[in-house]
């Protein structure tokens, strides 16, 4: 049984995690060999897994909860001081290592980020226009932000935290 140890939640639903139950070399099928069931507790929840037909028996894992405030989708961040004014990839660039500076609001994509849920409460942002998602330089204060092609670093994942009504 693989079971994940988190779930998501997004506008207010918890999105239950798909678990892969496998019986000597069978995936076995949910809705036909066995059901789900997900009890929201909060922070945590209660994944049961029970099986029908010919399968009986019961699972149960806790899992952990993570919210995403924002929802995924494509945006445009500006400052607070001046909405013509938001961040963007220098010159327009698609190139690996190009900086993501303040620009003027243009109505075209370049200006564009999309975010997506990367799981476990991060999120990946992608410019629209090059395709390639925003990254610090290194982990250090005053670190430059740039663009690269996602790979498997953590430095991809971002979170957004809730203070008063401020998303930070």
């Amino acid at each position: 049984v693989k079971c994940p140890e988190s779930a998501e939640r997004a506008n207010g639903q918890v999105i239950i995690p798909k678990a892969v139950i496998t019986l000597y070399g069978y995936t076995l099928i949910e809705g036909t060999d066995y059901t789900v069931s997900f009890k929201d507790n909060g922070d945590t929840g209660e994944l049961t897994l029970t099986g029908t037909g010919d399968y009986t028996g019961t699972i149960r894992r806790t899992v952990s909860i993570f919210e995403y405030l924002v929802p995924e989708g494509t945006y445009r961040l500006s400052v607070s001081g001046n909405a013509n004014t938001c961040i963007g990839i220098k010159n327009n660039g698609t190139d690996d290592g190009v900086q993501i500076v303040m620009g003027s609001k243009i109505d075209s994509n370049v200006r564009l980020l999309s975010l997506n849920h990367a799981g476990d409460g991060y999120y990946t942002i992608e410019s629209y226009h090059s395709k390639k998602c925003l990254m610090p330089e290194n982990t250090k204060v005053g670190a430059g932000i740039v663009q690269k092609k996602k790979t498997g670093s953590d430095l991809f994942l971002w979170s957004i935290t809730k203070k008063g009504d401020i998303y930070l």
